[in-house]
């Protein structure tokens, strides 16, 4: 019985080594000049973006950079690309309430969320990318069509 328990003991353990020893598959320089802020997936999983500063860059899964975009005058504290890939909703989390709507493919601001009394904290599209909810830090949830 108490071999059984050595046995035992000694599996757990070496699986939680082997579990802690995990190592990235992929790790990549990201060229943001200052720290980045988040990063969100397309929902198909071929690629993702960063953002950082003024920038949001999109990579694929190799780590190769697809596009830059630099946005003067804009800080993203948060990123959430739309399910269907058309769209990047860039929020400033840390000081005041501008949230934009950008094109994915130009990175053009689309339009500007207004009505936001407090910064934005998440947002969320739906599945057919038609509705954005958010929630600020006054703790607001609103819905945007």
């Amino acid at each position: 019985m108490s071999k059984k328990i050595v046995v035992f003991t000694s599996l757990l353990l070496w699986s939680a080594c082997s579990l802690s020893a995990q190592k990235p598959i992929l790790v990549i320089p990201t060229g943001h000049s200052t720290m980045f802020n988040s990063v969100s997936w397309s929902a198909d999983g071929k690629y993702f973006l960063t953002a950082g500063g003024n920038l949001i860059k999109i990579w694929n899964t190799k780590g190769q950079e697809l596009r830059t975009f630099r946005l003067e005058g804009r800080e993203f504290g948060k990123i959430y690309l739309s399910p269907d890939g058309s769209q990047i909703l860039g929020g400033f989390n840390y000081v005041g309430t501008e949230t934009w709507i950008l094109d994915a493919t130009t990175g053009d601001e689309i339009f500007t969320l207004k009505g936001l009394q407090r910064q934005l904290r998440t947002a969320e599209y739906s599945p057919d990318s038609k509705i954005i909810a958010t929630a600020s830090e006054d703790g607001v949830i609103a819905l945007w069509d």
